[in-house]
C-alpha cells in the first residue's frame, strides 16, 4: 500500500502505470492472504452480510442447477419474504436478478471458447430457450450472444464481481463501468 501511495503522489512519467502495477500487486497479495486463511472476506462480517454471502455462495455453486426461491429460503432457514428484502438491501438485486445476471457472465467464457453450440449453453445455465438466453443476453450486454461469438468484444459486467472470477477477464476482457444493480 505504501508504493501505490508514493507512487500515486509523485508526479510525471509512468505514474498511472506504476500505480496500476502496484494495486494490481496489492490485490494479488490480498487475495493471497485470503487463500491462505481459507477466507473469502476480511472479518468481521454482520451476520446479516454472512447469510446474504453464504446465499450467493449457494447460487455461484450452482449456477447450472434449477434455483427456486422456495427450496431456497428452506436451505438457509429464512423466509422467503425476509431473504428476499434482505438480499435486495445488501446486494442492490433480487435474487433472481443476481443469479441470471451471474448465469450470463459465465456463459462469456463458454460463447468464447467456440466450442458448443448456444443452445445447449443457454440451457446448462438455466435458460428455457435459444430466444429467452438471446433475449437475456441482449438485454445485459447489447448484443446477440452469436454477435458476442463473433467479435468477443469487451462488455459491461452487470453483477458483482467476486475475487476469483478472474477466468471470466481470461479473453475479451470485462469492464466493471456498470455494474451496479437494477
Amino acid at each position: 500500500a505504501s508504493a501505490l501511495e508514493r507512487d500515486l503522489s509523485q508526479p510525471g512519467f509512468g505514474r498511472e502505470v506504476l500505480s496500476g502495477a502496484d494495486l494490481m500487486r496489492l490485490m494479488v497479495e490480498i487475495g493471497r492472504s485470503f487463500q491462505d486463511t481459507g477466507s473469502d472476506l476480511p472479518s468481521p462480517i454482520l451476520p446479516e452480510n454472512r447469510r446474504v454471502l453464504e446465499i450467493m455462495d449457494y447460487q455461484d455453486r450452482n449456477l447450472q442447477e434449477e434455483i427456486d426461491i422456495d427450496r431456497l429460503a428452506e436451505r438457509f432457514y429464512i423466509s422467503k419474504y425476509h431473504m428476499m428484502r434482505l438480499f435486495r438491501r445488501e446486494t442492490g438485486y433480487t435474487v433472481h436478478t443476481y443469479l441470471c445476471q451471474r448465469r450470463l457472465a459465465f456463459t462469456l467464457k463458454e460463447l468464447r471458447e467456440k466450442q458448443r453450440c448456444i443452445l445447449p449453453i443457454a440451457l446448462d445455465y438455466g435458460f428455457s430457450s435459444h430466444e429467452a438466453f438471446t433475449r437475456a443476453f441482449r438485454a445485459a450486454y447489447g448484443m446477440t450472444p452469436s454477435a458476442y461469438r463473433a467479435n468477443p468484444a469487451p462488455v459491461v459486467l452487470r453483477t458483482i464481481l467476486r475475487p476469483f472470477d478472474c477466468y471470466l477477464l481470461e479473453h475479451g476482457g470485462d469492464s466493471m463501468n456498470g455494474t451496479s444493480g437494477d
